[in-house]
């Protein structure tokens, strides 16, 4: 598991006046991308890709904002992600105009 210091943890690494959808998203730590998310019915899902030759382990958290650019909801789930693999996970939250995701 790669180590990941307090400054990191706290680091918004996508914050987007138009929406996530179909985009590739960098996260805090190289080589994890988050695409394909979408949001639905109460949950954004998405793809976790983890291009790094290490396995990731932690928490992905989401901040959703609205049009106002205000926090609406928060949401989270755990991520085991081995070497160059990917999984795919949801999120039980509000769907918003934006989205801001780090990993913990």
């Amino acid at each position: 598991m790669r180590t990941v210091n307090k400054a990191a943890l706290l680091l918004l690494i996508f914050l987007s006046s138009k929406s996530a959808f179909a985009e590739t998203i960098q996260t805090n730590l190289q080589g994890v991308i988050l695409k394909n998310v979408k949001c639905s019915g109460g949950y954004i899902f998405f793809n976790v890709s983890n291009r790094s030759t290490n396995r990731i382990k932690g928490y992905l958290r989401v901040t959703v904002f609205d049009s106002d650019g205000d926090p609406i909801d928060n949401g989270g789930t755990s991520i085991n992600v081995g070497p160059v693999s990917g999984e795919k996970k949801y999120i039980e939250t509000s769907c918003g105009t934006k989205y801001a995701f780090r990993i913990q």
